[in-house]
């Protein structure tokens, strides 16, 4: 399990994004996993369009946004399990470099 991922649960499954995965040898994934709590399994999600170390997730309207280091984000749907075609670059977040948490109100995701 990575650190500094980002975790969201939906429904009875957590999904697991980006992180770190060694203290000393930084490894920025594009994997990404859920965990399926009802039959305790794990599935491999397919590959993010773009890399993410130090991510933060939420969900908005059934999609998982997933942000990380020097803004990238990208966007996950939980029903059709693929990631949308483009990388999205949130346009207020401009110079931000480390998510720390995120919280979603009224449809819009805000970053500590």
């Amino acid at each position: 399990m990575p650190r500094r991922g980002g975790f969201v649960a939906v429904g009875s499954r957590i999904y697991v994004f980006g992180g770190l995965n060694s203290y000393h040898h930084i490894k920025i994934p594009t994997k990404a996993i859920s965990i399926d709590c009802r039959s305790q399994t794990v599935h491999l999600l397919p590959s993010m369009n773009v890399t993410m170390s130090v991510s933060v997730a939420d969900i908005i309207d059934g999609k998982i946004y997933v942000t990380g280091y020097c803004s990238n984000m990208a966007v996950f749907n939980t029903e059709t399990q693929m990631w949308e075609p483009k990388k999205t670059t949130a346009e207020t977040m401009s110079g931000y470099m480390w998510p720390y948490d995120c919280v979603v109100m009224a449809g819009k995701m805000y970053m500590v």
